[in-house]
């Protein structure tokens, strides 16, 4: 993982409030809580992100990444950190597919999230349905972490990076 300071945050900072403001329904704390493209870097600013290798020039080109470049990250979970993550499955014959997520379990962080894909407990229904279809795990990487918050702050942190969630999930 590689601290890249504010140029990669502003980055993925423009993209979460342009997510969250639409015309569409949104969820309304979510307008409340990220009023602005300021507030959004304000939470997220002294969180301590630390994001993956190669990210900011993958979300810079003109063509989406190769499910290779995910396979090719550190898979190292950092221990009492939130992450938001990329889960590529493979199944022989089909095309890989890719899953993002996020950790924000408030004590022992992202690794226990982690764990429940490796150990295929607690998953989603689109996720059981993968793996009955064939497809296995092949990869489960961090895309950005940060240490986990204090109390006071871990309800505004955790709706900040299941907003980033959306925005990988949208971007990738």
């Amino acid at each position: 993982m590689q601290d890249l300071g504010n140029d990669l945050l502003s980055f993925l900072v423009v993209f979460v409030f342009a997510l969250i403001d639409v015309p569409s329904y949104i969820y309304p704390g979510f307008r409340q809580l990220l009023s602005s493209s300021d507030a959004v870097m304000n939470i997220l600013g002294p969180a301590g992100c630390i994001f993956c290798p190669g990210l900011f020039e993958v979300l810079r080109a003109v063509d989406p990444p190769l499910t290779e470049w995910f396979e090719s990250l550190p898979d190292d979970f950092l221990d009492k950190h939130w992450a938001v993550y990329v889960v590529v499955f493979r199944c022989p014959g089909f095309i890989p597919l890719i899953y993002i997520g996020s950790g924000t379990e408030a004590i022992y962080g992202a690794r226990k999230r982690r764990d429940c894909y490796l150990n295929q407990s607690g998953l989603s229904s689109n996720i059981y349905e993968a793996l009955r279809d064939g497809y296995t795990i092949s990869r489960i990487v961090p895309l950005v972490q940060c240490p986990i918050p204090p109390v006071s702050l871990i309800p505004v942190l955790r709706w900040t990076l299941v907003a980033l969630e959306a925005v990988f999930s949208c971007i990738f």
